[in-house]
């Protein structure tokens, strides 16, 4: 599986799942693209250093007038959709790139509108099969996030660890 050219546009729980997972310095170094909203980079202060992830590579996007329209419109259309969710969701879409999001009400909402979407699982995934976190170390992280809060689905969750054991 190799990354792209693309931009990776993160949400939230990205971060917070990487952060339970004990990857974010792991992730900065080793997967580029990566990309925050400033709404989004603003919430993350409460769980981590927004300027440790900056520091570390993530670009900050902040939104047009336009892009915040649309934040508004698509807030408004889907109520249980977070200021925050719908602007990494608008930068996405603005950019044509990946949305990285754990978030499964955003994650419709985003396939539905042509946006290509993938989780934390899929950094986790992807990462062990370039070589660059090993299998017992993502295997680690992978239960760190599932105790400390993380709701994947278990079937992913099953697959997952026999697609990486296999690797």
């Amino acid at each position: 599986m190799e990354l792209t050219l693309s931009a990776y546009v993160t949400d939230t729980n990205i971060w917070i799942d990487l952060h339970c997972g004990g990857l974010v310095s792991f992730v900065l170094e080793h997967f580029p693209g990566l990309c925050a909203t400033d709404i989004v980079l603003r919430e993350l202060k409460r769980e981590l250093s927004a300027d440790h992830l900056i520091d570390g590579g993530v670009r900050e996007i902040e939104l047009s007038g336009e892009q915040v329209s649309e934040l508004y419109a698509l807030a408004s259309a889907h109520p249980r959709l977070s200021a925050q969710d719908a602007s990494a969701l608008v930068a996405a879409r603005a950019g044509g790139d990946v949305l990285i999001t754990g978030d499964g009400h955003l994650r419709k909402i985003a396939e539905s509108l042509g946006v290509e979407v993938h989780g934390s699982l899929w950094i986790l995934e992807h990462l062990v099969e370039a070589h660059e976190l090993d299998l017992a170390l993502a295997l680690g992280a992978l239960a760190a996030m599932l105790s400390g809060g993380s709701r994947f689905p278990e079937i992913e969750v099953t697959a997952l660890r026999r697609r990486l054991k296999g690797a």
